[in-house]
């Protein structure tokens, strides 16, 4: 709206506001009225303003400009205050993301791993009607959650995994690996690798069935498990092994590869990046580094700098131009890239970190969860035609009032 028309539905608000002072006592009949009118024409506003910026294009200069709800959830980020210590960390990311709605048509069940004196907890995620069985041969997806390394957990990524379940009709395993400080980083890499040799060896899953994906953190630990299995014995990590087939393809979310950050991105997005911020970089600095390894750079931390990036199946990353590990992200596909590998980068011009993740409250978020669930079901040549998208909340939600009402008319 022009700044004339602006104006006149301001007189015209406060000409109803005057009115109903000088009937509030004697007519409230005409009371009622004229309030009902004042919500419709601030609603009407409101609608007008979000028309606006759904077109998300500048009057001046023609270019892409960020959605309303970007510019609100980004709003409602700037004021969390960074960590000053690995539990207040801890505590962000344990108050930060949702617990499981158990009233999603989903399925969540713990489940522990044994393998080769590995014992890992995974959080078995399935959307309904996705087979559940282990030994079914249907696809399944191995999800590394993030967190820097040092917090996070499966139960806080159920959401977004019973979404990627729905989207791609497979079942997830959320691996709850080790975490920094108590433990090395690479403890973390043998969990994830130890997962995914568990479903290939023990239960015998089709490798060709299976896909890596992980944001942030588990994005760094996606690269070092594809690192593991294609380098095998010559890789950086000394638990790896040879002769193990890789799986059908690989997501990297915001990935976080390089615990230096050293990056342009990681010095010129700070003002810019909402979510690491300076404190954020410090605190996972200070606990990343541990035992015998006392540079950032080093491969067993730093996976950007591992050795082996050739023989990877098809990967998927995405980033947003605005956050700290975009080059990372931008690392990672040009090594792979060169090396022959399929690599398909999906960047956007506005975004959080781990966009993808906050699918629900951004146009900009639900396109990136979309592209996930097409490369995804595009490995496991999956028919396109039958490609859900859940842009919004199931239609049928056990115990919701629609589903009672339906119940009651039959």
């Amino acid at each position: 709206m022009d700044n004339g028309t602006k104006a006149k539905t301001l007189l015209k608000v406060l000409a109803c506001l005057w009115a109903c002072r000088q009937v509030h006592r004697k007519f409230g009949w005409i009371k009622r009225a004229i309030l009902k009118l004042v919500i419709q024409i601030r609603v009407k506003m409101y609608h007008l303003h979000l028309t606006g910026h759904k077109k998300r294009l500048s009057v001046t200069t023609k270019t892409l400009c960020p959605s309303f709800e970007h510019s609100a959830f980004e709003d409602v980020l700037s004021i969390v205050p960074g960590p000053r210590s690995l539990r207040d960390w801890r505590g962000t990311m344990a108050s930060g993301v949702p617990e499981p709605l158990f009233d999603y048509p989903a399925h969540f069940f713990p489940v522990d791993v044994e393998h080769e004196g590995l014992s890992i907890k995974v959080l078995k995620i399935g959307w309904e009607g996705v087979c559940m069985d282990d030994t079914c041969g249907e696809p399944a997806l191995i999800y590394f959650h993030g967190g820097g390394y040092i917090g996070g957990s499966p139960r806080g990524y159920a959401n977004f995994c019973a979404r990627l379940s729905r989207l791609c009709s497979a079942r997830v395993y959320s691996v709850d690996y080790r975490l920094a400080p108590e433990h090395d980083i690479q403890d973390g890499v043998e969990d994830c690798l130890g997962v995914y040799r568990w479903l290939v060896e023990t239960i015998g899953q089709d490798p060709s069935s299976i896909c890596l994906a992980g944001d942030s953190a588990g994005g760094g630990l996606v690269l070092a498990v594809l690192q593991a299995i294609c380098g095998g014995t010559e890789s950086q990590f000394s638990f790896a092994v040879d002769n193990i087939p890789k799986p059908a393809g690989a997501v990297l979310i915001s990935p976080f590869a390089d615990v230096s950050f050293s990056s342009n991105s990681a010095i010129g997005n700070l003002k810019t990046d909402k979510i690491i911020a300076k404190k954020v970089m410090n605190v996972i600095r200070k606990y990343t580094l541990k035992g015998d390894i006392n540079d950032d750079n080093d491969p067993r931390i730093s996976f950007l700098q591992g050795m082996f990036f050739e023989s990877f199946p098809p990967m998927f990353i995405c980033a947003s131009e605005t956050e700290t590990l975009y080059d990372d992200a931008i690392s990672i596909a040009s090594k792979a890239k060169a090396r022959g590998v399929e690599v398909h980068l999906d960047t956007v011009p506005y975004g959080v970190h781990i966009y993808p993740i906050f699918n629900l409250y951004a146009p900009e978020y639900q396109n990136g969860l979309f592209k996930i669930g097409q490369f995804i079901r595009s490995v496991f040549h999956m028919d396109r035609k039958n490609l859900q998208v859940h842009r919004n909340r199931p239609k049928f939600i056990p115990g919701s009032p629609r589903k009672r009402r339906e119940g009651s008319r039959a």
